[in-house]
């Protein structure tokens, strides 16, 4: 193994370390990744993973922040929150960042776990509690302006295409949400994940173990619930909302709680729709507008 990885390894983890294995990580996700098997001193094995950039750093128009501020949010946030966590060790010197984190052993994704009712539950129990424990935070992160949101209609509206004439209410729907949409501003923020599906939430002897934080925000903090129940039956959809908000607010409260949350549904869905041209012209995005229609009749914008 490479004598300066070693040494740099050694200087993050203040011991020295052997690297005994290497190897790609098949899970990886917007950075690629690799596994290590560390040998320590004492004679201990660690297990880490190594988190690389891959070349100029796309933003993803404002919501994703780059391998140094996910190393920042892990250590002013995640690790301090006292919820169970992959800790992270830092950035390796080099040219290109690489973050170092803990491997969680024998863990799963929520969507690969089973149950999946019971894996589901523990993901909204989870961020529920890190919403309680960080509402008001003034850490040094990203924060969604009016701009950020109403980027997303704007954005949809421009790539929707032959949508518009197929769908007769969308740019009407467009026109109204932006003011709506730019409206979250006004409501209880916390810190959130960003971007927390079922795929980048481990499941370990009953425990949640989010990752990738790279999208990490001070935002409404419902578009975390949204984002994890997408798509999912209503039946495990409402497990979850039960799950979320006695975790945030368990002497009760989280009043208009159902609306805050419908307005994190349409942010997510404007912003999937969004994203990228082939996607919003794709023909199997139609359950994703129809969805965007039926949240919009909820919040009284159609």
């Amino acid at each position: 193994m490479s004598a300066a990885l070693e040494t740099n390894l050694a200087e993050l983890l203040g011991v020295d370390v052997d690297v005994v294995d290497r190897r790609r990580n098949d899970h990886t996700s917007t950075s690629p990744s690799e596994i290590l098997t560390c040998r320590l001193t004492d004679g201990r094995e660690l297990r880490l993973l190594c988190k690389h950039a891959s070349g100029p750093h796309h933003k993803a128009f404002g919501h994703r922040g780059g391998l140094q501020y996910e190393g920042l949010v892990y250590r002013e946030v995640v690790n301090p929150s006292g919820l169970t966590a992959a800790r992270c060790w830092g950035e390796l010197p080099n040219d290109e960042p690489v973050l170092v984190i803990d491997f969680v052993e024998h863990a799963v994704c929520v969507d690969e776990a089973t149950p999946i009712e019971a894996a589901m539950r523990i993901a909204a129990r989870w961020i529920g509690r890190f919403h309680r424990i960080n509402e008001h935070s003034q850490r040094p992160l990203n924060r969604y302006d009016s701009s950020y949101y109403r980027l997303w209609v704007r954005r949809t509206a421009e790539l929707a295409g032959d949508w518009h004439a197929r769908l007769t209410w969308l740019r009407t729907l467009c026109s109204r949400a932006e003011e709506q949409i730019g409206s979250l501003v006004d409501e209880q923020t916390t810190v959130i994940h960003g971007e927390y599906t079922p795929h980048n939430v481990l499941i370990r002897d009953g425990n949640a173990f989010p990752v990738d934080w790279e999208s990490a925000a001070i935002a409404l903090g419902e578009i975390d619930l949204a984002c994890l129940t997408d798509k999912w039956p209503a039946a495990i959809a409402s497990l979850c909302e039960d799950a979320y908000a006695k975790a945030r607010w368990p002497e009760g409260g989280g009043d208009d709680f159902r609306r805050r949350l419908d307005l994190a549904r349409l942010y997510w869905d404007f912003r999937w729709l969004g994203d990228r041209p082939e996607w919003t012209t794709s023909e199997r995005v139609g359950p994703r507008f129809e969805h965007l229609r039926t949240v919009s009749e909820r919040l009284g914008l159609l």
